[in-house]
């Protein structure tokens, strides 16, 4: 062996035990000189680094939204803008499209949502809700944007509540660690009295929207709030006691109903890493996850509680002087969002790790794991 290739590899051994709590020691050694840099930005790194220390991609911040309390009206009361997570983040810009340029920049201009999040984008939409829809699909690690063409005008399409979410459009063909440069889809779904519920798939290789399923016999007002994706189905949320699934590869829609032992005011979607499709819901100081085996099978008899969770042992006490609120679901990382009265919490299911967010205003989270240590970020 060289000695060349003899230093590389102790260098690189070296680096892999650099603190995954701390991925801006990455970014500062491949600062050093071009050869560590080479070593980092390697996409192989990234999957050994995350090998070594057993872990899956940290949480560096969420995509959040605020309340405009500067607002001149009510198209103006919201503004998106990525909250840090990690003591190596701590820059915050709210971010917004600009009609006039392809790149986003931080700034205070409103009327703007973040509705979901995954594989390295964000999708945002004009509000209020009830407005022509216009969508921006945005890349955080480049900081480019993707206007979409508008959706096709159906009599009343809108009127009833709709969602949409964007993912990557490679599927299990893809590991998910680095496709953000990829094609991707926009999955929307709406209801109309002619139609029922109906979805428009946006691909970015043909830069066009296509309908691709309806179904007549499911009525519903969704709600435009995240969806989560498990295998190969997406999950949304109606305003009732319904979830609806749909199917990325048979196309189809399906009505998944609450077991009638579930009393909700309010929840969010979940996942877990055993193939699970689930949700969570505070009541008093406990938070109660249920779960479902991804199945088309409709009805009660799959779903289960899973775990209760005392947020009295993990909480302080200031923080439960009346029942916390759930905020979003991290889908990636498995994180739950949580607003009391002492602030905002995460809340990491599998590690059982909290920590507290450190930022006022927040009304919604749009839940996404981003700037991830890999050979994107450090070339961006």
């Amino acid at each position: 062996m060289e000695a060349g290739q003899l230093m590389d590899d102790l260098v690189e051994e070296i680096l892999l035990r650099f603190p995954p709590e701390d991925p801006a020691s990455l970014v500062r050694a491949a600062l050093v000189c071009k050869g560590w840099h080479r070593l980092i930005s390697n996409p192989n790194f990234g999957r050994m680094f995350r090998e070594f220390h057993h872990r899956t991609i940290p949480m560096l911040g969420l995509i959040c939204n605020l309340e405009n309390v500067d607002a001149s009206s009510s198209e103006d009361h919201f503004v998106s803008c990525f909250v840090p997570t990690s003591a190596c983040c701590q820059l915050c810009g709210r971010f917004v499209p600009k009609s006039s340029s392809s790149q986003l920049r931080p700034g205070c201009r409103s009327g703007w949502r973040a509705l979901d999040a995954r594989h390295g984008r964000v999708l945002l939409h004009t509000f209020p809700y009830g407005s022509t829809k216009t969508m921006v699909v945005w890349n955080p690690i480049t900081n480019e944007q993707l206007k979409l063409p508008k959706l096709p005008q159906d009599p009343n399409a809108y009127r009833w509540g709709w969602s949409a979410t964007v993912l990557c459009a490679l599927g299990s063909d893809c590991n998910h660690l680095d496709c953000h440069r990829g094609p991707f889809h926009v999955v929307f779904v709406g209801y109309c009295s002619i139609k029922g519920m109906f979805t428009r798939v946006y691909s970015s290789k043909s830069g066009a929207w296509c309908e691709l399923a309806s179904a007549k016999n499911i009525h519903g007002c969704l709600r435009t709030k995240p969806t989560v994706l498990m295998g190969n189905a997406l999950y949304f949320r109606f305003y009732d006691r319904m979830i609806l699934k749909y199917d990325l590869s048979s196309r189809e829609m399906c009505i998944i109903l609450f077991p009638a032992t579930i009393n909700l005011q309010e929840f969010v979607l979940t996942t877990s890493g055993d193939f699970c499709f689930g949700l969570a819901a505070v009541e008093g100081s406990k938070l109660y996850l249920w779960s479902k085996k991804a199945s088309p099978a409709n009805g009660d008899d799959r779903w289960a509680r899973s775990r209760v969770v005392e947020l009295k042992t993990i909480l302080p006490d200031r923080a439960l002087s009346t029942s916390p609120s759930l905020c979003g679901f991290a889908e990636a990382v498995g994180v739950i969002i949580l607003r009391t009265d002492d602030g905002f919490f995460t809340i990491n299911l599998k590690s059982g790790q909290v920590m507290k967010i450190e930022h006022d205003g927040i009304d919604e989270v749009t839940s996404t794991t981003l700037f991830h240590t890999q050979a994107s970020t450090l070339h961006s």
